[in-house]
Parts: C-alpha cells; structure tokens; sequence
C-alpha cells in the first residue's frame, strides 16, 4: 500500500464561520441549536488556510449568506421572496469584498492534493 502522504484528493467543504460577532451572539442564545462539539469548533478562515500543511491547495472559496439573512423573518410572508432577492443581490457586493467575507455565516471551499 502507497504511503498516506503520497495519496492525493478533494475535499469540499461547506461549514459555517466564527468571525461574525453578530452570528455568534445568535449561536449563544440558541445553544440547543447544535452540539456542545459544534459550538466549540465553529470554523474560522485560519483552519481553511491551515490545510495547506498537509498539502491541500486552496481551489475555491465561496461566502454566503449576510444581507439574505434579514429575510428569515419575513419567512412566511408575501413579500419574503423580494426581501430575499434584495439581501442576494446586496450579498454578490458586499461579500465580493475581501474583509467583508469574515463576517459571511458560511463558507463553502475545495482543496486540492495531488498524489
């Protein structure tokens, strides 16, 4: 059998970020939202980045969801779609801008490791 470090792969990935403090207050106010290890391991861009010392390239990053957000309370209204659409559109912007990632609610990634 080949050595474990000669394997390559793909991983994709999609997870929910820890930099939003906004976000993070919502995760301390609803703890019976996810597991006591979920709440503890919430990821952070750093552990994306990290994957690069085991030979992983970074080949993608995605972030979603900040303005789209102010439409979960209009969930079960007529103009739900349009505020959703609104927040979409608002989210393409935004999130486009490098620092303004860090306070996405999730992050969808694929690494790379070639054999």
């Amino acid at each position: 059998f080949p050595s474990h470090d000669r394997l390559g792969g793909i991983i994709i990935g999609i997870e929910a970020l820890g930099h939003n403090p906004f976000i993070q207050i919502y995760r301390n106010i609803t703890p019976h939202l996810r597991t006591k290890w979920e709440t503890r391991h919430i990821m952070k861009t750093k552990d994306v980045l990290m994957a690069s010392k085991f030979g992983f390239r970074i080949m993608e990053t995605r972030h979603w969801h900040f303005f789209d957000l102010i439409a979960v309370p209009f969930r079960n209204t007529w103009f739900f779609p349009t505020v959703q659409k609104a927040g979409t559109l608002l989210d393409k912007i935004f999130l486009s801008i490098p620092i303004c990632r860090l306070l996405a609610w999730q992050v969808s990634f694929i690494l790379k490791k070639n054999a």
